[in-house]
């Protein structure tokens, strides 16, 4: 799936700040549809926080949707590293353990 992120940055909502991961949310220019984002919280990350977006991608294809927030992309966007995941309900969302 692509997705032009410059748009989806712009109208990000922060969700949840911890030490290593910002979560966000936000909709797609192209059809409207939300999605969430994990960006590393910082611009030089300890290359475990990349590993950990990495992994989480990795299991796109194991996830059940209806229980997780199933992984789209991996990007890089204003020098920082996300996963971009396909929409889930905000509670859930601003839970969300990388």
């Amino acid at each position: 799936m692509h997705v032009a992120l410059q748009d989806v940055w712009a109208r990000a909502r922060t969700l949840r700040r911890d030490g290593d991961y910002v979560v966000f949310r936000s909709n797609t220019e192209a059809d409207g549809s939300t999605i969430v984002l994990v960006a590393t919280a910082s611009e030089q990350p300890q290359p475990r926080s990349i590993e950990r977006l990495q992994h989480e991608y990795a299991l796109c294809n194991k996830l059940d949707p209806a229980f997780a927030a199933k992984p789209l992309t991996l990007a890089q966007q204003h020098g920082r590293s996300m996963l971009v995941l396909a929409d889930c309900p905000p509670e859930r969302a601003a839970d969300l353990n990388v």
